[in-house]
C-alpha cells in the first residue's frame, strides 16, 4: 500500500492580515495627537508652576540680582 499524496487544500494556510484596516489607523492618529498635546500641556504646567510660585514670592531687587 502506497501512501495517499497529500491534497494543497490539507496544505494551505489561512492568513490573517497583521496590520489594521486603513480607517482604524487614521482613527487612532487623531487620539494619539490630542493624548500628546495634553500630555505635554500638563508636564509644561507642572515644570514651570514652582518656578513661578517661587519667582512671585521673590522681591524684584533679589531676583534681579540671581540674573
Amino acid at each position: 500500500m502506497t501512501p495517499e499524496k497529500p491534497r494543497l487544500d490539507d496544505l494551505r494556510i489561512d492568513h490573517k492580515p497583521a496590520r489594521k484596516p486603513a480607517s482604524q489607523i487614521n482613527l487612532a492618529l487623531p487620539t494619539l495627537l490630542v493624548l500628546g498635546i495634553i500630555w505635554a500641556t500638563v508636564i509644561g504646567f507642572v515644570g514651570g508652576i514652582l518656578p513661578a510660585i517661587r519667582a512671585v514670592r521673590m522681591p524684584i531687587a533679589a531676583a534681579l540680582r540671581e540674573l
